[in-house]
């Protein structure tokens, strides 16, 4: 995304010095890159909100139905705990290359690859 942010900068700064002369000028560019690019920034944006929202209601419900307090929490401990460090140790290793001394290859780092968690 790293070109989409210079295309966004040269074109604040060509709209700049164009709105001295025309002051509603304005330059827009749309193309299914800059749509799927777009669409990637916000949503990953909203994402942090969106999960907790998420976690709150659910945990909540879960709370109301089996008229247990505590349910939640040992909900939090038992998964969401778990799974939220085993992806940051995942990325630990394979993006940071934290075991990449050992020098096993599956353990090295995929540089600029990232994961697929498929």
């Amino acid at each position: 995304f790293e070109l989409d942010m210079q295309i966004q900068d040269v074109l604040r700064e060509m709209e700049g010095r164009g709105q001295t002369t025309i002051p509603r000028l304005r330059y827009l560019t749309f193309s299914p890159a800059t749509v799927v690019t777009d669409l990637i920034s916000v949503t990953s944006s909203a994402l942090p909100t969106c999960f907790l929202i998420c976690v709150l209601i659910c945990f909540s419900l879960i709370a109301l139905w089996f008229n247990a307090m505590l349910v939640p929490f040992k909900l939090f401990v038992t998964v969401v705990v778990p799974v939220t460090w085993t992806y940051g140790a995942a990325f630990y290793v394979y993006e940071d290359g934290a075991l990449s001394w050992l020098g096993i290859p599956g353990l090295s780092p995929t540089k600029r690859d990232g994961l697929d968690w498929t």
